[in-house]
């Protein structure tokens, strides 16, 4: 396990503590480059001008709960101080002067918790800032420096700190009471966050930046941009921790969903950011070529080799025979080279138009029929829709099996797992995946609704509102209220703005700091279905006339659009893959040129409508008469099938877990949440040993209702016969027949299990 947590205190309620501006700006954007997957890899938790005693019980419990393998990550900015003896404090919202040692965090306490902790590594990064040298009319205490680094690492076993200098604070008579910050955003960090992002702290070319290789980068920036700093750095670890992946330095420039697809674990991405980087290259963008060039020499071969092809010289066609009226010979041979002879060539990466078809061409070959093409930018003719081949191999990934199944508890209407797949929401109930056991209850008519791309908020429906609830202290911290009961609603690539769909309508809300607003525009009408791209501002909406639309949520603009007739679901992934499914057919596209990377037709007489996308768009969840249907985006063909039938189902995003929804239900009992694991072990908390639903009940079911419904007229008109038979009059027996006729029918829709 690989564990961030980031302190940021910028308020203070002290007056003695000047505001700081760096700190929680810093650790956003640190939050940011360590959860990338590609990067850093560590799950995050940030806290900013939380109390001391909740920074207290969260440093032991993240230190508490790692084991030996584990790495945790303690990254702490904000104002430290000196006591009297010499002892460091980091100051805190909550901190009083007068009151230092029981008020503050100090760096004893962490030191012992480090102590106490089975964590095989931990780093610490310390970013201790101030105003300055001492204000006007301060008297100094003592002249020594405070030795952070021997604070922190005397007696400590596996850990290694790096700070921001060891001079972080004099302890001194205060005669206005004051200290003030004037610094610019911090040297340090902003150093740690450029090595990390860029690459560039990888100094030894190995592909990772490990602990020295990040200090040695973040030393020679400081003291580059500030001379009066020294970063330090000391520990007791053995040998060196990765900090993060590397990869080959890019550009600072470079856009972060760009160098999120090259430095994606998974080579179908990396192959499209490469692709990327060569159109706008062409169009005489320095900034991809500088980094296309990077990459031709970087570590990655598969890369490289794929980089150096294009920006390899290209040779130019020759000019075809001609007619003697200027037009081209149909049927003419190919130009070629006479061997020994140069080919003339061009440069590949300068702007350049495309050649036009000569006047008196052979026509092109007319294209098969299907959906109408896309409104958005269209392709260069001639070329593979990415480098070294397409997307498809990307997309024919191994469909997950799973060995095992049981009930997780019960549910409402959908269930939704968290984007590191460690929880589970489950009607009114969060549940962790780990043994199933629950972590926190909502009140019992909610329903979780959504987790955040860094699983630090969830979102639950709660009548005709919503609350964001934070998941390190299931702490109420904002409510969203809406027009109407929320059919849908998902959370944006860094958790700062919600989708709201209602009646068919999409709402946007945005976080404001102290609380959720609704953005008056856009406003999406008549929304089949909506999503969020999890990692790329992007959104993708699908409306009832079939019309499938990708936005850019930073400036709402529309990137472009498609159409596909009865669309029912939708997917985006790393802003550069875009699906959409309707009963008969699944097509994907690039984001970018809406090129079509595969489409199929869903065949099979026994289909009936696909229900989501797994997390890698390389499956389609489908419910069918067998069971559920999870089919191939490529070619449509099923192939697994689950013997159940599930609402809502979901996969887990990291293909281990399949849950949903069982269509039983009864007028007194809630319908339960099925879950089947990949690995039996996983299986260890849920209830098992029972019969999962039967397939097809919620396909049949209206049918079954039907047919118990004319049953229960058939009984009130046979009951009708027998008291005529017993000498009744005509009309009681009749009104009683009737009423048991109704009454067996509101059974049926009400109390009988469907």
């Amino acid at each position: 396990m690989r564990r961030a947590l980031l302190i940021a205190t910028d308020t203070y309620r002290d007056p003695t503590f000047g505001a700081l501006r760096a700190p929680r700006l810093d650790a956003a954007e640190l939050d940011t480059v360590l959860s990338d997957p590609a990067i850093g890899g560590f799950t995050t938790e940030v806290l900013v001008n939380e109390p001391v005693q909740h920074l207290r019980e969260r440093i032991e419990t993240v230190l508490g709960q790692a084991g030996r393998d584990d790495l945790v990550l303690l990254y702490l900015s904000g104002h430290g101080v000196k006591a009297r003896l010499g002892d460091l404090h980091f100051v805190t919202t909550d901190t009083r002067h007068t009151v230092l040692a029981t008020t503050s965090l100090d760096a004893a306490f962490v030191r012992r918790q480090i102590d106490d902790s089975l964590a095989g590594r931990v780093v610490v990064w310390l970013d201790c800032c101030y105003g300055g040298a001492f204000p006007s009319g301060m008297l100094p205490r003592a002249t020594e420096d405070v030795d952070v680094v021997q604070q922190l690492t005397e007696e400590g076993r596996g850990c290694v700190v790096m700070t921001a200098s060891t001079h972080i604070q004099y302890a001194y008579e205060p005669v206005g009471d004051h200290v003030e910050d004037r610094a610019e955003p911090s040297v340090f960090t902003k150093a740690i966050i450029d090595g990390l992002r860029t690459g560039a702290a990888d100094l030894d070319h190995d592909g990772e930046i490990g602990a020295r290789d990040l200090y040695r980068y973040v030393y020679d920036h400081v003291r580059r941009t500030n001379p009066d700093q020294t970063p330090t750095s000391s520990g007791t670890l053995s040998g060196d921790v990765r900090i993060a992946y590397a990869g080959t330095p890019l550009p600072a420039e470079l856009a972060p969903e760009l160098r999120r697809l090259l430095r994606s674990s998974d080579e179908g991405f990396r192959r499209a950011g490469l692709r990327i980087l060569d159109d706008r290259a062409r169009t005489g963008d320095q900034v991809s070529l500088t980094a296309l060039r990077a990459l031709a020499d970087g570590v990655d071969r598969d890369l490289s080799a794929a980089a150096r092809e294009l920006l390899a010289p290209e040779a130019a066609p020759a000019a075809p025979p001609q007619t003697s009226d200027g037009g081209a010979v149909v049927g003419a041979p190919e130009p070629h080279t006479v061997p020994g002879t140069p080919a003339t060539t061009t440069p590949r990466h300068h702007p350049r138009p495309h050649p036009s078809r000569a006047a008196g061409a052979a026509a092109p070959v007319p294209a098969p029929e299907g959906p109408p093409p896309p409104r958005g930018p269209a392709p260069r003719p001639g070329r593979p829709p990415w480098p070294g081949g397409d997307l498809r191999p990307l997309l024919r990934r191994p469909v997950p099996k799973f060995d095992a199944r049981g009930v997780a508890g019960s549910g409402h209407l959908r269930v939704v797992f968290s984007n590191d797949s460690s929880m589970l929401g489950t009607g009114a109930v969060v549940r962790s995946t780990n043994r199933w056991q629950p972590v926190f209850e909502l009140p019992r008519y909610a329903e979780v609704r959504a987790f955040s791309p860094d699983n630090r908020l969830v979102v639950a429906a709660e009548g005709a509102g919503l609350a964001v609830y934070r998941t390190s202290t299931w702490d109420e911290v904002a409510r969203v209220f809406t027009t109407g009961r929320s059919e849908q609603v998902c959370f944006n690539h860094d958790g700062t703005m919600l989708a709201v769909r209602s009646g068919g309508t999409v709402t946007l809300f945005q976080d404001a700091g102290d609380g959720w607003r609704a953005l008056t525009e856009p406003v999406f009408h008549d929304v089949r279905d909506t999503r969020f791209c999890p990692d790329t501002p992007r959104l993708v909406v699908a409306t009832d006339d079939g019309r499938v639309e990708l936005w850019d949520t930073t400036n709402w603009t529309r990137l472009g659009s498609t159409a596909l007739d009865d669309v029912r679901v939708t997917g985006l992934r790393y802003g550069a893959l875009l699906a959409a499914a309707s009963k008969r057919v699944v097509t994907v596209w690039r984001a970018d040129t809406w090129e079509v990377v595969g489409s199929a037709r869903l065949d099979g007489a026994s289909f009936t409508g696909p229900v989501g996308f797994g997390p890698g768009l390389d499956v389609l969840i489908c419910r069918g008469w067998d069971g559920l249907e999870l089919r191939g985006v490529v070619d449509g063909q099923v192939e697994r099938t689950i013997p159940t039938d599930l609402w809502s189902p979901v996969l887990s995003a990291d293909g281990r877990f399949l849950a949903g929804v069982s269509p039983y239900r009864s007028f007194l009992k809630r319908p339960e949440v099925w879950v089947w694991t990949r690995h039996r072990a996983d299986a260890a908390g849920l209830r098992a040993g029972r019969k999962p639903p039967r397939p097809s009940v919620a396909a049949k079911n209206d049918d079954r209702k039907w047919v118990r419904r004319f049953g229960a007229v058939g009984g009130g008109a046979a009951a009708t016969g027998v008291l005529v038979g017993a000498e009744w009059a005509f009309v009681p027996a009749l009104g009683v027949g009737g009423a048991l006729a109704a009454v067996a029918w509101w059974a049926v829709d009400r109390i009988w299990p469907t």
